[in-house]
């Protein structure tokens, strides 16, 4: 049996899990080989600077069965503006199916036609749902009652960042919050901003899924304990390192229905017959510590849904 040729598409801010995960369980099929592709064979950094060296560039890639992106809202957003690789995706994926991973918006990237039906070559999965975005402040005042006024951590003008702070913004009034953005160019800049916000009383601090806000959780972690402001963000690591709470994509699960996707296509369905599918495993983590430190009492019906809690 001749072997399946998996080519996994890096690129300047690639969300590093997203690209090794999925490499790792892929990298488990049977007869299959792994070809990591990028434009020239110099290392690309990914979004924690960590560099990914190339095994093939575009111009020496060989046949491939099956293409495989990666996430990174950065990144994807520097990709559907650069010719050269739109064009090598476009051009391999004539003939060869591709599968993406965590891709926060494929049908606005023009990789497919629609959600329930991809049409081409192309398939695989949503880095998230816009109505996550809505449960992280519903977590902050069910954790943080007294909260009446919240900052949202963004990356303006990156759409996927807008997306996200507009349903968090449709359920505030609803649940008696008064949201404002908060932008996260510089640190300084951002303490300087978080630090004036948290003067007045009952305040709380959203930070919403990007690659610049997942570089910075550690240190957006340790600014809201400084400034005694209940902090919700989509990452567990957020919470290992010190924020109250996390709710978001188990990015795991993800990775092995990637993997049952490729799985499929090289059992021979088409891409074109299989949906882009959103996250349906989600995970929720407290840090118990954090919370005591705050002055807060976590309600027995929020940790009985906690998927761990950190003591």
């Amino acid at each position: 049996m001749p072997l399946f040729n998996i080519g996994f598409v890096i690129f300047r801010d690639v969300t590093q899990l997203d690209f090794t995960g999925p490499l790792q369980v892929l990298s488990r099929l049977p007869q299959s080989a792994i070809h990591i592709i990028a434009k020239s064979a110099a290392p690309v950094p990914s979004d924690c600077g960590l560099g990914l060296v190339p095994t093939h560039s575009f111009s020496n890639c060989p046949p491939l069965d099956l293409i495989c992106i990666p996430g990174g809202s950065e990144g994807v957003a520097g990709i559907i503006n650069d010719g050269e690789t739109i064009e090598f995706v476009r051009k391999t994926t004539r003939t060869v199916p591709i599968v993406f991973v965590v891709v926060p918006d494929p049908v606005g990237s023009g990789i497919v036609d629609s959600l329930s039906q991809p049409g081409g070559n192309a398939t695989g999965f949503l880095q998230f749902e816009y109505s996550l975005s809505a449960k992280w402040l519903e977590l902050l005042k069910q954790i943080a009652p007294a909260v009446t006024r919240a900052a949202v951590l963004w990356e303006p003008p990156n759409l996927v960042s807008i997306g996200q702070f507009a349903v968090i913004q449709s359920v505030a009034p609803s649940l008696g919050v008064d949201v404002r953005p908060a932008n996260l160019r510089v640190r300084s800049e951002v303490e300087r901003t978080i630090s004036t916000f948290a003067r007045p009383p009952n305040g709380g601090l959203i930070v919403t899924a990007g690659a610049i806000t997942f570089r910075n959780r550690d240190f957006i972690a340790a600014l809201a304990a400084r400034q005694k402001l209940p902090a919700v963000a989509p990452w567990r690591s957020f919470v290992n390192g010190g924020g109250l709470i996390s709710y978001g994509v188990d990015f795991t699960d993800q990775y092995r229905r990637a993997a049952g996707y490729v799985d499929r296509i090289f059992k021979g369905e088409k891409p074109a017959d299989l949906p882009v599918q959103a996250p349906n495993k989600y995970e929720l983590v407290i840090n118990l510590k954090t919370a005591k430190a705050l002055g807060l009492t976590i309600p027995p019906s929020v940790l009985a849904r906690a998927d761990e809690v950190i003591e």
